[in-house]
């Protein structure tokens, strides 16, 4: 360990006394909050006993055991697509003293689990949920907390489907795949959102819908696109219970839509029905306001990187100034 206490004014700027230095091989920098020289080195003293306590303590679990206790505290059920995801780490990691892996550890181990695919991906499926675990760790003070850094992603590339090909997949789809179908198109949410839509989350009379956005973690009520609603309202009083659909994971949904798109010979998959109702929108004049109001997205940023501007609308916009000459 190389800590030294900072006065204010010494580090970047810093009203107060502050931490910085080594600490189990990685910087440590922690701001002590006070501007009183006896304060600030009791502060410090103290700080130095705790990373003492969580180097102890830590240097005896395994990401095995972390993992353990993160799916006990979220109740995760072991055929969610979650679960699974975090048992190919768990495989690659398990034996590993959680409080000594670093973020190039991580990048290792989606490399390794995962060779053929993006970074965004691998930031995804491998990064994000066992940097989730080890931070459920740091936060119950067993291990130090750590950013895990992730790898750069290129710009995603919108992917819209023409209405063409939506509406093949409408007319070739019966009962409750049928539903999902008009759900992702008409309302462009993610298919875990859909697939988490249960009939207490429905209110028919008043043609709205309870909606979660699981990643924003909040609820709001919208209304119902009137082709969603006129589709539930067929659907047999003793069927009105429980969860919406009959697919409790993405990988149930995957086995009959991936026979159906190779039968039908077009190109997609679920989240693309998110891309396209975003383009869509906007090709047919709607702002950033608009796509806001649909409450899929709150960040302007997010819009933008799901909308695939038509050259034509642009055209047409670029026609509305006269010229200068």
């Amino acid at each position: 360990m190389s800590l030294k206490l900072y006065p204010p004014g010494t580090r970047k700027g810093n009203k107060h006394y502050s931490i910085y230095g080594w600490w189990n091989g990685k910087p440590f920098e922690r701001s002590l909050g006070t501007g009183d020289p006896v304060e600030a080195e009791t502060r410090f003293l103290e700080e130095q006993v705790r990373l003492r306590r969580q180097k102890a303590v830590g240097g005896e679990i395994t990401y095995a055991e972390a993992d353990a206790a993160y799916r006990a505290a979220r109740k995760l059920d072991p055929e969610n697509d979650d679960a699974k995801t975090l048992d190919a780490i768990k495989r690659e990691l398990g034996p590993r003293i959680a409080a000594e892996i670093t973020g190039a550890d991580l990048q290792r181990a989606a490399r390794k689990l995962k060779p053929r695919v993006k970074e965004a991906t691998l930031n995804r499926e491998v990064i994000v949920p066992a940097a989730a675990v080890l931070h459920a760790l740091a936060e119950e003070g067993k291990i130090p907390w750590q950013r895990y850094k992730r790898f750069k992603e290129t710009k995603p590339e919108p992917k819209p489907v023409t209405e063409t090909v939506a509406k093949v997949l409408a007319a070739n789809t019966t009962g409750y795949k049928h539903l999902l179908i008009l759900v992702l198109f008409d309302h462009g949410w993610r298919i875990s959102e859909a697939l988490g839509i249960t009939w207490d989350h429905i209110d028919l009379g008043a043609g709205t819908l309870m909606h979660h956005n699981g990643k924003e973690n909040d609820w709001s009520r919208i209304p119902l696109h009137p082709e969603v609603l006129a589709a539930l309202a067929v659907i047999p009083e003793a069927e009105r219970k429980g969860p919406l659909f009959p697919w409790g994971t993405k990988s149930g949904v995957y086995k009959w839509l991936r026979p159906l798109t190779r039968k039908l010979g077009v190109r997609f998959t679920p989240h693309m029905a998110r891309h396209s109702f975003a383009t869509w929108l906007v090709d047919r004049g709607e702002d950033d306001h608009g796509l806001l109001a649909t409450q899929n997205w709150r960040d302007p940023k997010s819009v933008k990187r799901y909308t695939k501007t038509n050259p034509n609308r642009i055209k047409m916009t670029l026609g509305k100034l006269k010229g200068i000459s």
